[in-house]
């Protein structure tokens, strides 16, 4: 009985609005260069040519960081217009009780660009240096 009169209940609206500020700019730019890599620097692609699938994999990859940044402001703007927030006694705990898709759409969007972002680089290492990669 003397452990649960030890927890205090606590309003983190504050610390999870920044939190999800901090993945929305970590996506901005995972974004940003898959812009750069994917799309703007993309290979030229001829006729039914393999490095058409680059651009398509740079345009997908950044969608999912459109939509991660969407998940992003749409918990930050819960967070704002609400009035009365819910006391929580951990930060974890109050991202679960009200957040919690916002979150997970966060994180799979992100894997999923950032996986992408991870195949760009490798098809740009491809077609630029060829078979004398490995």
């Amino acid at each position: 009985a003397a452990a649960v009169a030890d927890v205090v209940l606590k309003d983190y609206s504050k610390e999870v609005s920044g939190l999800f500020g901090n993945m929305r700019l970590s996506a901005s730019i995972l974004g940003g260069s898959i812009l750069g890599l994917g799309v703007s620097s993309a290979p030229k692609v001829e006729e039914s040519d393999s490095r058409s699938m680059n651009l398509l994999l740079g345009i997908t990859s950044f969608l999912n960081e459109i939509v991660a940044i969407t998940y992003s402001s749409i918990a930050i703007n819960k967070l704002l217009e609400v009035t009365t927030h819910k006391l929580s006694d951990s930060l974890t705990n109050c991202v679960r009780a009200s957040l919690q898709t916002g979150l997970v759409g966060y994180e799979r969007s992100v894997f999923f660009g950032l996986f992408g972002f991870g195949l760009l680089i490798g098809s740009k290492a491809s077609f630029l240096y060829g078979r004398k990669i490995g």
